[in-house]
């Protein structure tokens, strides 16, 4: 006769079909390697909290630990995880020439669209709008972190960048811009002129959705 936990196995797989059964899969080898005896529990606990796999492998450190009852090589796992869809999604973006806004979401939404605070990230660009270098610049807000926008412009002429693609997320999910962000943009652009650096667009992103400038005409 089946023991116990076999029997609660067969019933968690009986209510999940399709995709949310793949990902409970998936999950539970992963978090094999760093400990197979709690592996499955750990698999329920997660996706019972964050939905889907992608948002298990971007979610926050300290929300994610206790689930994993504190195993830091569990949560490096993930973090790894993360990390190479990460890349994955940047090399695509890397042969799209001239890159749009629009084309960047995917792997912005990946890199910023599930952080707890504001991050301002940036896309620098070669004259042929193809990509020189992703990052992050500040942190605490488009609106409250200090932007620089000389260290912007500097940072662009050191990478030799023509353009330059702009994003920040919402961690509120309201993708809505700002009147600072308006603001904060028009500087942007005019400086960019001056040093012929254009600002191809500015996203605002959440994980759920985002707004292009460029599309609604802000830019």
């Amino acid at each position: 006769m089946a023991d116990g936990g076999d029997c609660r196995d067969r019933s968690i797989s009986a209510s999940l079909s399709g995709p949310a059964l793949r990902q409970r899969s998936v999950l539970r080898d992963l978090l094999s390697c760093a400990r197979p005896g709690n592996a499955d529990v750990w698999a329920e606990r997660l996706l019972n909290e964050y939905g889907t796999l992608y948002a298990v492998i971007r979610g926050p450190a300290r929300r994610t630990l206790p689930f994993l009852n504190g195993c830091y090589d569990a949560l490096d796992l993930l973090q790894t995880m993360h990390a190479c869809h990460l890349e994955m999604l940047r090399g695509e973006v890397e042969e799209r020439e001239p890159l749009t806004g629009e084309d960047a979401v995917q792997y912005l939404t990946a890199a910023i669209g599930h952080e707890e605070t504001e991050v301002v990230w940036a896309l620098f660009l070669d004259h042929r709008y193809r990509l020189i270098k992703s990052e992050a610049l500040f942190r605490g807000g488009f609106d409250s972190c200090n932007i620089e926008v000389g260290m912007i412009m500097r940072r662009a002429l050191e990478l030799e960048a023509r353009a330059l693609l702009l994003a920040h997320n919402h961690p509120s999910g309201d993708c809505t811009p700002s009147h600072a962000d308006k603001i904060l943009t028009s500087q942007i652009a005019r400086a960019g002129k001056d040093l012929s650096v254009t600002l191809v667009d500015h996203l605002i992103i959440s994980a759920e959705s985002f707004t292009s400038f460029r599309r609604e005409l802000l830019l």
